[in-house]
């Protein structure tokens, strides 16, 4: 497990200040390594040892985005006794949606058989993803194209059920979703919801921002986890945007956001 008595005393520093974490730099290596069809970079110290991992999915309408787009994620998760992973995938329209879940899948697998070199535990393995990012980490995960990890966090999709979403809008897709999705027949696969039950989706935390609809769908898949058994938590942060909920995590400035975080992986990692 994480170290638990690292986490209570941050979760005692959260309580006594409105900052959850002290934001001192913290002296870590990013290394590049290629997985095959992209790069990823894991953040580490040089005596790192038989830590947790945590892997990030960056997002970008499926379309632009990069790994080294992370802002404060690596020092927070370090000052959770954590490795961090970013990882990059081939982009719409060199690569479609099936395709990125593919890779996706397997930088996590490369991640599962190289970690220990690095430092990294390969049984306490978690996902974050943001966005496109956090619906192709659950696809990769719940479709089998990823191995089994410890630990899931989705933040601000409404892609988890295309179907469900679309009939929230007239029985289409609106806004970046109309181009990436535009083949209804495809819906149903693209969408994690249609794998829940396979008992391949791990104890899961999804969160949502402000968006209405993407709350909807986080809601939905919070519901249809929990109906399979699947333990499940949720964070709604309607006081942020889409932006906020991801680069804010880190800063200090969303307490509440990071000790839910902080919590949910002590619980599972």
């Amino acid at each position: 497990m994480i170290n638990r008595r690292r986490f209570l005393t941050i979760g005692a520093t959260a309580l006594a200040a409105p900052a959850l974490f002290p934001f001192t730099a913290l002296a870590a290596e990013r290394k590049t390594f290629s997985y095959g069809p992209a790069r990823l970079d894991v953040y580490s110290t040089g005596n790192s040892r038989n830590l947790p991992v945590m892997i990030y999915v960056h997002g970008g309408a499926w379309q632009t985005g990069r790994r080294t787009h992370v802002r404060s994620k690596p020092a927070f998760f370090q000052r959770l006794n954590m490795i961090f992973v970013s990882i990059d995938y081939r982009l719409l329209p060199r690569a479609d949606v099936a395709t990125q879940a593919d890779d996706v899948g397997r930088a996590i697998h490369w991640v599962k058989n190289n970690i220990a070199s690095l430092g990294g535990n390969p049984a306490r393995l978690s996902v974050m993803g943001h966005s496109a990012g956090a619906h192709l980490a659950a696809l990769a995960i719940a479709s089998g194209r990823a191995p089994r990890v410890a630990a899931l966090i989705g933040n601000d999709t409404g892609a988890y059920d295309l179907n469900a979403l679309a009939r929230l809008t007239g029985g289409h897709q609106t806004g970046d979703l109309a181009n990436v999705f535009n083949d209804p027949s495809l819906w149903t696969a693209l969408s994690p919801v249609t794998y829940i039950g396979s008992h391949r989706m791990p104890p899961s935390l999804i969160m949502w921002s402000n968006s209405r609809r993407r709350k909807a769908m986080g809601e939905l898949f919070v519901k249809r986890l929990a109906q399979a058994g699947t333990p499940v938590q949720s964070f709604e942060a309607g006081n942020l945007t889409h932006e906020q909920i991801n680069k804010l995590i880190g800063t200090g400035r969303v307490p509440p956001l990071e000790q839910k975080i902080t919590r949910f992986l002590q619980n599972y990692l």
